[in-house]
């Protein structure tokens, strides 16, 4: 069966053969935290991946985040840690809670943990974006592309094998997977495609 082009919701379809592609296992489409993580994990697997992400700088977020401790052992096997801990990251060995009308309501402690970790790591969400990129850029079996904003999907026999976008309304890029996966969850367009309601986060293709 020939391949088919398939716009996402409100995109126009991608017309023209490409002027390059990529080739990869898994296609990734979105590359903050979520989607770097998807292709660091399957890196050690053996899985190559293409990894598309749409802003071309990593974004300004004013938001801070607290990596817990089952997640920072996670974060020392795919050598992200080391990185987080050199933009700056610091402890969070409790949390302390207060009722604005009641006042003091107590403490909770990491230190009782039976995990390697007995805190939490805080740092700033786009250092932590940054720090996820470093440890990418060096893999060659992880391509990233910014800029890169999808558009088009391609199906063969009602599978997804690949994606379409253009640049700068010339040149039409393809990378091709025997897997697509969605990790751009603010803008859920490959969901929406897909007819998935939003409680959904994952589904096989």
């Amino acid at each position: 069966m020939p391949e088919q082009r398939h716009p996402l919701t409100g995109q126009k379809p991608v017309q023209g053969d490409p002027t390059e592609e990529w080739e990869a296992e898994v296609v990734i489409i979105g590359g903050a935290v979520g989607g770097m993580g998807m292709a660091i994990a399957l890196s050690p697997l053996g899985v190559s991946s293409v990894v598309l992400e749409r802003h071309r700088q990593i974004q300004e977020i004013n938001r801070g985040d607290a990596l817990q401790p089952m997640g920072l052992s996670i974060l020392e096997r795919w050598g992200v840690l080391d990185r987080i801990v050199e933009l700056g990251a610091y402890n969070l060995k409790e949390w302390t809670f207060w009722n604005p009308r009641l006042g003091y309501l107590g403490t909770w402690s990491f230190e009782n943990l039976d995990f390697p970790f007995k805190y939490a790591k805080v740092l700033r969400h786009p250092k932590i974006h940054q720090a996820f990129s470093d440890v990418v850029v060096p893999r060659t079996e992880i391509q990233i592309h910014r800029g890169a904003t999808v558009t088009t999907f391609l199906m063969n026999d009602d599978r997804i094998t690949g994606v379409l976008w253009p640049l700068d309304h010339r040149a039409v890029f393809r990378p091709r997977g025997r897997v697509v996966a969605g990790a751009a969850c603010h803008h859920p367009h490959f969901r929406d495609f897909l007819g998935l309601p939003a409680a959904h986060r994952s589904v096989r293709v």
